[in-house]
């Protein structure tokens, strides 16, 4: 006899034989419509559909987690529970990451921060990355040298875990060089903003624009939280001398934990 477990996941392991046979399958978490406190919308990858699905206790569903869902039966009679996330993936942790959402057009998009350490780089929401109109997060400087940093929210971590940063960021018009770096900033808590940090920013990537226009930088690197960090926030970091302005733009910006 099969050893309890949770009802939902109970019900799915040992069904009624007259539902048919059990498949396992993958599929996505979808970030709309928002998981509740039992259900979490998948995309299953085999081009079937998204579906409405229970997931088991103990497990927090995070957009774009790769999971197992164990289906039962077929077509209108078909029911499914999500079993697990895919082992060594998780959902990414940056919110808003392509800064799809923001209050004012023109003001740092929402779940972002602004920190300007020398000069003046106005941010501006809601730009189009590229022909496509992909979401972005414009940043546009003048003449006089820069260095400013955008901080994602706070992610709760644990000191040893290691996260994969990635980030693309677009030169538009000006200044051929600006350079960009993908960061990882460690806090002692939740609320605090950069430059109060409790460890030295850890670079994931450090890349020159040599556009102009069409140049794209696609980077990416892995990061280990330091002792005493508690929170991490995904951090951009734009450079560039004085002489010139520029216009780019970043989208893309994700963290997960490997």
């Amino acid at each position: 006899m099969a050893k309890p477990g949770p009802p939902a996941v109970a019900a799915a392991l040992n069904p009624p034989l007259s539902q048919g046979e059990a498949r396992l399958r993958q599929g996505v978490v979808q970030a709309s419509p928002v998981p509740t406190a039992d259900t979490v919308y998948v995309k299953i990858q085999d081009g079937s559909g998204v579906f409405p699905l229970p997931y088991p206790a103990g497990y927090v569903p995070l957009a774009d987690d790769v999971v197992y869902v164990l289906s039962i039966g077929s077509g209108a009679t078909e029911t499914g529970i999500v079993v697990m996330a895919a082992a060594g993936r998780s959902g990414n942790r940056v919110l808003n990451p392509s800064f799809d959402t923001v209050a004012d057009l023109g003001t740092v998009p929402d779940n972002w921060n602004h920190y300007a350490a020398i000069g003046t780089i106005i941010v501006i929401s809601g730009g189009n990355f590229d022909l496509n109109e992909t979401p972005s997060l414009v940043m546009v400087s003048g003449a006089a040298a820069s260095d400013s940093y955008e901080s994602s929210a706070a992610i709760p971590v644990t000191p040893g875990e290691q996260y994969e940063l990635a980030y693309i960021v677009r030169m538009q018009t000006g200044n051929p060089n600006p350079a960009a770096s993908l960061l990882a900033m460690w806090f002692a808590s939740a609320t605090d903003l950069y430059p109060a940090t409790v460890a030295a920013d850890t670079t994931a990537s450090s890349d020159t624009l040599t556009g102009p226009a069409a140049d794209n930088a696609a980077g990416s690197g892995i990061v280990t939280v330091p002792d005493g960090a508690t929170h991490m926030r995904v951090g951009v970091r734009i450079q560039q001398g004085a002489g010139a302005g520029f216009a780019l733009s970043i989208t893309h910006v994700s963290a997960y934990k490997i």
